[in-house]
């Protein structure tokens, strides 16, 4: 279980730099698709050595279609197990501040 949660971690690591890498450039639902295949080749040498399977999908609802607000998310199985594990991947790094009387 440690080892899976430890190769979880460095692949929500992994796309998230890659995410941020590309967030202008990836605008359009064509220009997604593409990307995602792009990151599913590039990373397909961890599927059957840390994971059994490796998915990225694109969520928003009607309201973040119209802000351009997309979510990615990474779905993966680790091996001798049935579960699948989704992860989402945080593509606008955020810089929290507290605010002064917290």
């Amino acid at each position: 279980e440690e080892t899976n949660v430890i190769a979880l971690f460095r692949l929500k690591k992994i796309l998230e730099d890659e995410f941020r890498s590309k967030r202008n450039e990836i605008t359009t639902p064509q220009r997604r698709s593409e990307f995602r295949e792009q990151l599913l080749e590039k990373y397909s040498y961890m599927v059957g050595t840390y994971f059994d399977t490796l998915d990225i999908r694109y969520t928003s609802n009607e309201y973040e279609q119209k802000r351009n607000i997309t979510h990615a998310y990474a779905m993966v199985t680790f091996p001798q197990r049935s579960k699948i594990t989704i992860i989402e991947i945080d593509v606008n790094e955020r810089a929290y501040q507290a605010d002064l009387d917290e």
